[in-house]
Formats: C-alpha cells, sequence, structure tokens
C-alpha cells in the first residue's frame, strides 16, 4: 500500500503543479496566469518537497522498508498504515505551498478519497488518523527545514504571466 500512496499523492502534486498555471480573468478583463509556485525554480521546489516529506513519512513508518530516513527530527512514527502516514505529508506539505482556496480543496477532495481507500484496505478510522497526523509533522518539519530557500525561489522567474493572443513573454 505504501507504493500505491506515493503513485497517488505524486499524481496529485503534478496535477496541482499543472493547475497552478490556470488562466483566470484579471480585473483588467484580461487573462492571466498567476502561480503560487511559478517557474522552474518554484516548481521543482515544491514537487521536491512533497516527495521529500512522503519519503521520510514513509521511511520512519515502516523501518522494514530499509529505506535511510531524511533527517528530518519528527519523533517515532505510530504503527497503522504507511500510506497514511505519506498522505498526512503530502497534504501538510502541498497546502503550505498550493494555498489558494481551489487548490486547498483539491488537496483536500483527494485526502478524502486516499482515506476511504485506506478504510476499503482494512485500516482503522483511529490509525488513520494518527498515520496522518504524523504525516503532518513530518511535512511541517520539512516546510521549516526549507525556510531559507527565500534567495533562491525569489529569482526573476517567479513572476506574473499574461496570456494574450499573439504576444510573446519571453522567459526570465
Amino acid at each position: 500500500m505504501a507504493e500505491s500512496a506515493i503513485y497517488f499523492w505524486n499524481e496529485v502534486a503534478l496535477e496541482l503543479a499543472r493547475r497552478d498555471y490556470e488562466p483566470f480573468v484579471g480585473s483588467s478583463g484580461a487573462p492571466m496566469i498567476m502561480p503560487e509556485q511559478a517557474g522552474p525554480t518554484r516548481t521543482s521546489r515544491a514537487l521536491a518537497m512533497i516527495h521529500v516529506a512522503m519519503y521520510e513519512a514513509l521511511a520512519l513508518s515502516d523501518p522494514a522498508s530499509g529505506l535511510t530516513p531524511f533527517g528530518l527530527a519528527v519523533g517515532a512514527a505510530p504503527a497503522g498504515p504507511v500510506g497514511a502516514a505519506a498522505t498526512g505529508a503530502a497534504v501538510s506539505t502541498m497546502q503550505a505551498l498550493f494555498k489558494n482556496a481551489a487548490q486547498k480543496a483539491y488537496v483536500e477532495d483527494r485526502a478524502a478519497f486516499y482515506t476511504q481507500m485506506l478504510r476499503a484496505g482494512g485500516a482503522t478510522q483511529a490509525s488513520i488518523d494518527a498515520g496522518k497526523a504524523f504525516g503532518a509533522k513530518v511535512g511541517a518539519a520539512m516546510i521549516k527545514d526549507r525556510e531559507g530557500d527565500t534567495p533562491i525561489v525569489g529569482q526573476p522567474d517567479d513572476r506574473n504571466y499574461k496570456v494574450e493572443r499573439c504576444h510573446h513573454q519571453a522567459d526570465p
């Protein structure tokens, strides 16, 4: 089930990155794109943070996996489905990085769906909740660990983009 959790949340993370570039009508009436994790620097950073948080939750939740933990100080994982820990890590990291209401609603919907999958697989709600809470601690530790990235993610590729027909906007 751990492997399916990683695949599931990888798909959600990629969808978040795609949705981050969906055009909307700006105040001027023109279509605009204003991603939260714009450009290759922020997008790749966001995806890496999500995946490392999931890896850490998995490594700490399943010692038999043989994975070496990344080193986030979060304590011992509770017994229960490792997919729940990966879910908590993914959700907390995604929601810290993608804050607009539509993105949060999408993540919450996917979390509810994955929780149903865990329940259908025989996990108890208490064990799922404990795993998700542990994963959320891992996600919060990941966000805290990367707070120093501000100079990197503030570079010129992180700006607002306009979508205008026949008007090329050069890459930074």
